[in-house]
């Protein structure tokens, strides 16, 4: 399954409907870059939004869940638009929710092929996971941090193993706890899923976010979409088909490979 297409309108600072748009895009990665309060986080949310309404039975009548979505909706437009396009084995999808404020009550409506959206949207990744695998762990930090010689896992608790001590992750760098956290995320698609990551670049090394997007684009089975501000990953994508685009301050989406740091 491959997703084509994203559009999300009302949600949060967004207003008008945005779209992103995979369908053309030649490496399964895109980054959304725009200044601080231009919407990229609603987006990212929008897709957990979506992911839960599908998936989780019941989700939408639960009432602390009613109240949560209620304060995502767009206050002024007063209604929330999600919808998916994917393909399948070549044939086309789609499914749409909308969901809106009556009264102080949410009503939603569907559109489209449940079965095909519910199975699409498990591979959709919006947070992430406990490690399983410390082995499979190391091999992935290990591109990032050749001083780690093993990571086991005792009782729960993750320790980095170097030549003559160990470290409990609690204990590790910001920077290397942030690349484990993320590592389930990327793990995932990079074995054929979907991940939305917001901030990738939240917390860890330009030298180590660079790897992580060049892991992904010669590894990657799967796509990566994410927000970021740091403009020194426009050199790793721009070689690479509709990777990049940009919302501006009135949340408008620009498509395609753009000189993003002049659009700042």
């Amino acid at each position: 399954m491959r997703l084509l297409r994203y559009t999300v309108g009302g949600a949060k600072a967004i207003e008008e409907p945005v779209t992103l748009d995979f369908s053309e895009n030649s490496c399964g990665i895109k980054a959304i870059y725009g200044a601080n309060g231009s919407g990229k986080s609603s987006i990212i949310g929008s897709v957990g939004t979506l992911r839960n309404c599908i998936t989780i039975p019941g989700y939408l009548q639960d009432v602390n869940v009613q109240k949560y979505l209620l304060g995502e909706i767009n206050k002024k437009v007063g209604e929330m638009y999600m919808r998916v396009e994917f393909e399948d084995s070549g044939l086309a999808h789609s499914y749409e929710l909308t969901m809106r404020q009556c009264g102080g009550v949410l009503e939603y409506d569907t559109r489209g092929e449940y079965s095909y959206a519910a199975e699409f949207a498990k591979r959709l990744i919006t947070t992430t996971q406990d490690v399983a695998d410390p082995n499979r762990l190391y091999e992935f930090l290990h591109r990032f941090r050749s001083d780690i010689k093993a990571i086991e896992k005792v009782d729960g608790d993750i320790q980095f193993v170097y030549d003559s001590y160990k470290i409990s992750l609690d204990n590790e760098s910001t920077g290397l706890r942030r690349l484990v956290r993320l590592y389930s995320m990327i793990e995932r698609a990079a074995h054929g899923d979907i991940a939305f990551i917001d901030d990738l670049d939240a917390c860890i090394h330009e030298v180590y976010l660079k790897c992580l997007v060049e892991y992904m684009m010669e590894y990657g089975k799967g796509q990566l979409c994410f927000t970021t501000q740091n403009i020194s990953l426009i050199d790793v994508l721009k070689g690479e088909k509709n990777t990049i685009d940009f919302l501006d301050e009135e949340h408008k989406l620009t498509i395609g490979n753009h000189p993003t740091a002049a659009m700042y």
